[in-house]
């Protein structure tokens, strides 16, 4: 998927097929840009095909709503190799772990190679072509290893005799409700505004903004407010606008400014003091998008904002 829209956007889709002879599975890299018009006739059969077993990790975060708005595709007969992990673990709670973090349990080859490529190519553009050689095994990284990785998974299952086909029953009956999309859509931009505090992402950000400075709070709501907007006025995502990790940062430190500066130079200042990060966008201060950066501090602050 593209991490460079409002929404997201599905630039790719990797299947691996395994092998009749138990050798070393095939894997398909599908430009869906280039033939975005035939994807669901094409595939869309396969994936709901109830007699071919489908293995992914973590689709319903994704995966799964990005097929459905993008293709109208919905997945039948899967097996989700986090959740299998979860039951495998007997956790009580489903266990949240990286494909690659799950790969390196269970000793994959190749895995220092992977996680470089993971650190380069996971935020890119996925948009621009060509992609690059590097991108490619990267995207063929994401499933190459699925049909092995499930097969150890199901093996361990069933390993516990006594209820272990209950286990694997289990996990695919999770699996499948996960794939429950059917009236799934965006959340509108204007929604995501009002109820940002509901933002799962930020909860812990907020719950410890909160217990620092009540200030940091609103600063972090108005901070919000102006990415969501500039995102959606540039088409772009709000994280690649405004990183959460540096917005969070921006927003502990404008909150204890006794008086928030009005001007591009002074915001500027107090975060090159502190070592905060600006929004890329607004590095040369002559935008429109810094004048309503500069009031949106002003109102996180109490302040009037005024532009330059």
């Amino acid at each position: 998927r593209s991490g460079r829209s409002y929404h997201g956007m599905t630039c790719l889709l990797q299947i691996s097929v395994p092998a009749a002879d138990g050798g070393e599975p095939t894997d398909y890299i599908v430009d869906v840009l280039s033939v975005w018009d035939d994807v669901r006739r094409c595939l869309g059969p396969a994936f709901a095909d109830s007699n071919t077993l489908k293995v992914a990790h973590a689709v319903s975060g994704v995966d799964v709503p990005s097929l459905f708005r993008d293709f109208g595709i919905t997945i039948v007969n899967l097996v989700d190799t986090q959740v299998a992990y979860t039951k495998v673990t007997k956790q009580k709670k489903q266990k949240s772990i990286g494909l690659l973090q799950l790969l390196k349990q269970y000793d994959c080859p190749l895995i220092d190679q992977l996680e470089q490529l993971k650190k380069k190519y996971q935020t890119s553009n996925w948009v621009i072509r060509p992609l690059a050689e590097d991108q490619l095994n990267y995207a063929r990284s994401d499933v190459h290893y699925l049909i092995q990785l499930e097969k150890i998974l199901r093996s361990k299952l069933l390993a516990n005799a006594a209820d272990g086909e209950t286990a694997l029953v289990a996990v695919l009956r999770t699996s499948q409700q996960m794939c429950k999309v059917n009236n799934w859509k965006p959340a509108s931009k204007d929604r995501r505004i009002r109820y940002w505090e509901n933002d799962r992402t930020m909860s812990k950000d907020l719950k410890n903004l909160k217990k620092l400075n009540p200030q940091c709070t609103t600063v972090l709501k108005e901070l919000y407010a102006w990415r969501e907007q500039t995102a959606w006025d540039q088409g772009d995502s709000p994280e690649y606008v405004y990183a959460k990790k540096q917005m969070v940062n921006a927003a502990s430190v404008l909150g204890k400014v006794d008086v928030l500066p009005d001007n591009f130079e002074g915001i500027q200042e107090i975060f090159s003091q502190k070592e905060v990060s600006l929004p890329g966008l607004l590095k040369d201060g002559t935008t429109v998008f810094t004048t309503l950066f500069i009031e949106a501090v002003g109102r996180g602050g109490g302040g009037g904002g005024g532009g330059r």
